[in-house]
């Protein structure tokens, strides 16, 4: 039966009222009992089980047409649906990844994107992949497809698989800055610094409005000690949107490492202004105040860090750690520096 025909059949089935549904199904049983197993009886009787939320039967007679022909697509997007009112979203994921695979042109862009993700956070990272492929190939430009597997193959440490995905989706999207963004990122992440920024200097060309691209642009740069060039596009971006924040941080954090210090706590107190919930800022705040001698703004930053932390993970509870011990020399240095 073909996907046409099949609709037309549902619809028509839908249409019943109770008493034919009962009658239908009789029909469809006596069908199974004096015939030779039928595909399509079985879907129809899965069918008029559904119409009577009879869930179990409806599960039964859909994996009994699969058992006749097991590519029968139709059967595996409705048992998808019926696994899904039993509570099995695991089989439902299972049914529905068959469906998409044996007729990928049916289903949107969004659905195979939605059912990898439903995959991966099933923990089927070999599923996940191949439909968030399916996703890209019925949709060359969707974005959040590449993204999504991007991510779920660097998370599996296939890396360069990555990087191989993020060029394919550029190559493919010249003119689409997010793909090059997306390469850019990558390639920082195995301190591909040339390559990164390539990328992020197509970026900025592309989307030269974007205080985003010419701070990433920046901070690759100063990874290869272009310092100057780097400040220049934090400066770029802070023009761009003057309360952006990221880029008075690098900029600040620049400054910081050349040790101007005065420059470096401007950029610092801008991003608490604009971004107060924000503790490590406050780390970098102390440490310029301590090579400004300014002990006691020290340590207030340090103590104002560690009350704006919170212990709910081991990463942070070791970086409140370092805040008390940095502060308890901090208030060494104030006593020791009070008493000359």
């Amino acid at each position: 039966m073909t996907s046409v025909e099949n609709k037309m059949k549902q619809s028509s089935v839908s249409k019943l009222n109770q008493t034919q549904v009962q009658q239908e199904i009789a029909k469809c049983i006596e069908q199974t009992a004096n015939n030779p197993p039928s595909a399509e009886v079985y879907l129809n009787l899965g069918h008029l089980y559904t119409l009577q939320k009879q869930w179990q039967q409806a599960k039964n007679s859909y994996k009994e047409a699969i058992a006749i022909d097991s590519k029968i697509v139709e059967a595996h997007r409705h048992l998808a649906d019926v696994f899904t009112n039993l509570g099995n979203r695991e089989k439902a994921a299972d049914h529905l990844n068959l469906a998409f695979k044996l007729n990928p042109n049916v289903p949107t862009p969004q659905q195979h994107l939605e059912l990898a993700k439903t995959l991966e956070q099933q923990n089927k990272p070999g599923r996940a992949i191949a439909a968030y492929h399916r996703a890209i190939r019925s949709k060359t430009d969707f974005i959040a497809a590449y993204r999504s597997l991007g991510q779920l193959l660097t998370k599996r440490s296939e890396n360069d698989l990555a990087i191989s995905l993020y060029r394919q989706g550029a190559k493919r999207n010249p003119k689409n800055s997010e793909f090059h963004f997306l390469l850019g990122q990558a390639l920082v992440d195995l301190e591909q610094w040339l390559e990164a920024i390539e990328s992020y200097r197509t970026v900025v060309k592309l989307k030269p409005e974007s205080p985003k691209a010419y701070c990433h642009l920046g901070q690759t740069l100063v990874a290869m000690e272009k310092t100057a060039e780097a400040e220049l596009l934090y400066k770029k971006a802070i023009s761009l949107q003057a309360d952006y924040w990221e880029a008075y941080y690098q900029i600040g954090i620049l400054w910081h490492k050349q040790k101007k210090w005065d420059y470096a706590l401007q950029a610092y107190r801008k991003v608490r202004a604009i971004k107060p919930d924000f503790p490590s800022v406050l780390t970098k705040m102390a440490v310029a105040y301590r090579h400004l001698q300014q002990y006691d703004l020290a340590i207030a930053c340090h103590r104002e860090a560690i009350n704006n932390s919170i212990e709910s993970s081991p990463l942070e509870t070791k970086t409140i750690a370092a805040y008390k011990i940095t502060l308890a020399k901090f208030t060494q240095a104030t006593i020791h520096h009070s008493n000359l």
